[in-house]
């Protein structure tokens, strides 16, 4: 299968994984933002409320971008962002599939889909997890960026050398034995890499702030736990989708590019 095959098929799989991601968004992870909305709408009602008493008068600021502006560009971002994941996982999957486990291609794009996993989003989320609207100072935002993003950076380098050191175990010992030290490895140089990584600047503490009604001001732990799993389940998502997919499409390909062969041999 030529490149070209391999790009076209990565661009509609990861089309197709983004969607479903999308629709994760909407029904799982925007119950999460929601309610972190709602806290931040009461807390800044409440120091409203304060100023205005205090002064007399407090003028309101309109939203430059609404809240269902934002739903309809991350809907757009996850399409567009699935597609070009797709492309870079196409490439990737072409450079690497005589190195991935899996006895035929369906199998090999899930396993790579599954290291991709791991090193883009669950590496860098077990070093700093995100939080719901409600929970942040904005202030930090640059820094986190930088640190998630040089979590990413290591954890593809941690894969990197997994696979550099299978290769380098080929021949030496047993299949099975081979993959249980490159697993050893990548749980200990894991380890040691996460106790590498700053601590985010913006860690969660305890606030005071009244009840307005019989809403808290105070983002609970349920609340900042269901939002991480909600947004954890949507990379799950996209990531299995797009694996999944693009293994069924590069299947489906080679099986008819075999039977042409055979017709025309037949013929």
């Amino acid at each position: 299968m030529s490149i070209g095959d391999l790009l076209r098929r990565g661009l509609a799989a990861g089309a197709a994984a983004g969607c479903l991601a999308a629709v994760w968004l909407l029904l799982i992870t925007e119950r999460s933002i929601k309610a972190a909305l709602r806290i931040e709408d009461a807390r800044n009602a409440l120091a409203q409320a304060t100023m205005k008493a205090h002064q007399g008068h407090v003028h309101a600021e309109d939203e430059l971008v609404t809240h269902d502006q934002q739903i309809v560009f991350a809907v757009l971002a996850l399409v567009v962002v699935g597609a070009l994941l797709g492309l870079v996982f196409a490439v990737v999957y072409a450079a690497a599939r005589t190195r991935l486990p899996g006895y035929h291609d369906t199998t090999k794009a899930l396993a790579l889909g599954g290291i991709a996993f791991f090193a883009v989003t669950l590496f860098p989320f077990i070093a700093i997890p995100g939080n719901p609207p409600a929970v942040g100072d904005p202030s930090t935002i640059n820094e986190r960026t930088v640190i998630y993003l040089g979590a990413i950076s290591l954890g593809i380098l941690l894969v990197l050398a997994a696979f550099a050191l299978d290769k380098a175990l080929v021949g030496q010992v047993h299949s099975g034995l081979r993959t249980v030290l490159v697993l050893a490895f990548v749980v200990l140089a894991g380890t040691g890499l996460q106790l590498l990584i700053p601590n985010t600047p913006d860690a969660i503490q305890s606030k005071d702030f009244a009840l307005q009604g019989n809403l808290s001001l105070n983002a609970s732990p349920e609340l900042i736990w269901n939002f991480r799993m909600a947004s954890l389940g949507q990379y799950v998502v996209l990531w299995g989708a797009l694996a999944a997919f693009f293994g069924a499409l590069i299947t489906r390909k080679a099986e008819q590019s075999l039977t042409a062969d055979r017709e025309t041999v037949s013929a």
